[in-house]
């Protein structure tokens, strides 16, 4: 029974063909394995009836050694109880050959599924470990960026205080040193009219 799988990109067979293969040989077997039981059971129910009629036939021969013709149908009966019998057993025998094969193939696909699985296994650590790694930079990177954030935060602050501090307290002397500088200004343009006067 051969069966190719579809190769995936991370290597080894593609995981979505090998757990189909599984889960549909996985109820092949059972249906075989079911219908095989069955079929045993029919055989073994058979056996057993074919049996307890050669019991009986064998009970009816003694009692009835007197009657030639009841001998003989019933060594007759007692022949094909005993050719069934041993084709019954024939056929358990090709039966249990049957039932091995399929335990064999089972134990098979029990060894994909567990190299799938590991497989599996294998690939998740590796993401893991990626993501791992992935998040432990981001996380330098905040700690970086808010470190640098809470710097420039604080520098705004401090501009904002000062621009504050200038804002509540504005220093007006120029103001007042130019008001001076003109009203002096204008004396002096007046003066020399009252000197020429």
């Amino acid at each position: 029974m051969s069966t190719s799988f579809k190769t995936s990109m991370f290597g080894g067979f593609d995981r979505s063909d090998v757990i189909a293969y599984i889960e549909r040989t996985g109820r092949e077997h059972e249906e075989r394995v079911a219908a095989l039981e069955a079929e045993n059971e029919t055989l073994r129910k058979e056996n057993q009836t074919l049996e307890n009629t050669q019991r009986v036939t064998q009970a009816q021969l003694l009692k009835m050694q007197d009657n030639e013709e009841t001998c003989r149908r019933l060594r007759q009966q007692l022949a094909d109880a005993e050719a069934r019998n041993q084709e019954l057993e024939q056929r358990c025998a090709q039966l249990k050959v049957q039932a091995d094969e399929y335990e064999s193939l089972k134990d098979h696909v029990a060894q994909i599924e567990i190299s799938a699985h590991r497989r599996t296994e294998q690939f998740r650590e590796e993401a893991v470990t990626r993501l791992r790694q992935l998040a432990a930079r981001q996380r330098e990177w905040c700690r970086t960026a808010q470190a640098d954030y809470e710097q420039m935060n604080c520098q705004l602050l401090e501009r904002l205080q000062q621009a504050e501090q200038t804002l509540r307290q504005p220093d007006m002397s120029s103001f007042r040193r130019m008001e001076e500088g003109l009203t002096a200004l204008e004396k002096g343009l007046t003066a020399p009219e009252k000197a020429g006067e």
